[in-house]
């Protein structure tokens, strides 16, 4: 994982987008409220499903303080070839925990 700078300065709030670019890669990138964008090191997702990656995506940023806001939203389905059906775009939002008192 590539931490973007510890999430860029602890965003209260950050977008997270997983594309699946082949058989053997899903890539990440944040957007952070300012709209600007961070991808994640080419390898750093190592789930080749995109459930797994789901998965290991929301880990990361719950154990980075984080917390999710909604459910993961399908953006793309793939409509031919042998992706076909699978889901090959999918984003998140995760906003930083309130500090317990």
């Amino acid at each position: 994982m590539s931490n973007t700078k510890a999430a860029e300065a602890k965003q209260k709030r950050i977008e997270v987008w997983l594309t699946k670019v082949n058989d053997f890669r899903i890539t990440c990138r944040e957007v952070f409220e300012d709209e600007t964008t961070s991808d994640w090191d080419v390898d750093a997702v190592r789930s080749v499903s995109m459930r797994g990656a789901q998965r290991e995506v929301t880990g990361y940023y719950i154990r980075e303080g984080y917390e999710p806001v909604d459910r993961w939203t399908a953006e793309e389905i793939a409509k031919s070839g042998h992706l076909e059906g699978e889901v090959i775009e999918s984003f998140r939002q995760f906003r930083l925990k309130p500090k317990a008192k």
